[in-house]
């Protein structure tokens, strides 16, 4: 979702938001989750991105597409904005299939119901610093952070 982190930053910019110090604080965040073992209504693989605690992007291994969530982003992007989002989370939902099946060869799991999770972001904080984030999970705790 690199394009995304790239939209949202230039818009925060236009508004004025990265100008010096921070008014307030924002976030952006981005979570990934995958399951080896969907139900009814629980897909595959999922990932939703926030800005500021709000839902702007979602994408699912049902839809197979990345949809709008905000009017704001929907305004201001365009059709190749949204196919290359489609193709990147297309991607992102085959490594993490992969990934899954990697882990339960590791862990000599069978293949019951496992899953794979993704957190990623960055803060504009109050004085103007910036912090970035990434962390992985699996089975719902704590596997890789940086």
């Amino acid at each position: 979702m690199g394009g995304a982190l790239g939209l949202v930053l230039g818009l925060l910019l236009l508004l004025g938001v990265l100008g010096g110090a921070a008014s307030e604080p924002h976030s952006l965040r981005y979570f990934y989750t995958a399951v080896s073992d969907p139900s009814p209504g629980v897909p595959q693989f999922v990932g939703v991105g926030y800005v500021d605690g709000e839902v702007f992007v979602r994408y699912d291994s049902e839809t197979q597409r990345m949809k709008p969530r905000a009017d704001w982003i929907a305004a201001n992007t365009d059709q190749q904005y949204w196919d290359t989002e489609t193709e990147t989370l297309q991607s992102s939902e085959q490594i993490y299939r992969l990934n899954l099946e990697t882990l339960w060869g590791r862990y000599n799991q069978s293949r019951g119901s496992h899953t794979l999770q993704l957190m990623y972001g960055c803060d504009l904080l109050e004085d103007g610093s910036t912090r970035g984030f990434h962390q992985h999970g699996y089975e719902g705790r704590d596997f890789i952070a940086l």
